[in-house]
């Protein structure tokens, strides 16, 4: 994403909706493009905001929506899977093994919500000694 460019939410204040940006044919809405500064918020505002996030934003039609979460299970992840019609969960993550736990714990969490996780792709990853890439099976992760 261009950096410099100052990202905000459009609303389309007649109809009370949200207007997602759009940046090389995909449509974005985020939080980070409510305004400056952070927020500090608990469970239940954070659930009202993503709430209000999906639900007020005119996507039109959609071949895929991406969601970034954080790599952690929680209220977050749950809303989502109550909220939008997910049919499949693609995880993407980083090397470090704190992450690799919590990733491990949302493949597993994924189908108990029915959803099925098909692919889990490792961002930011380095070679082995051998030169050949790092390959971690999806079965891997759905072990106890």
């Amino acid at each position: 994403m261009d950096s410099s460019k100052n990202w905000l939410l459009e609303m389309n204040l007649e109809k009370r909706t949200i207007i997602p940006t759009e940046y090389v044919g995909v449509k974005l809405v985020s939080f980070g493009f409510a305004g400056q500064g952070c927020a500090v918020m608990r469970g239940p505002m954070v659930s009202e905001v993503i709430n209000q996030l999906i639900t007020t934003a005119t996507w039109e039609e959609l071949d895929y929506l991406v969601i970034d979460m954080p790599p952690r299970i929680g209220d977050i992840q749950l809303l989502l899977c109550k909220i939008v019609p997910l049919t499949v969960a693609k995880i993407v993550t980083t090397p470090p093994m704190l992450v690799f736990i919590e990733v491990a714990k949302g493949v597993r969490m994924f189908p108990k919500l029915k959803v099925p996780c098909v692919a889990v792709v490792e961002n930011m990853c380095h070679l082995d000694a051998d030169g050949k890439p790092l390959l971690i099976s999806l079965e891997f992760f759905l072990q106890p």
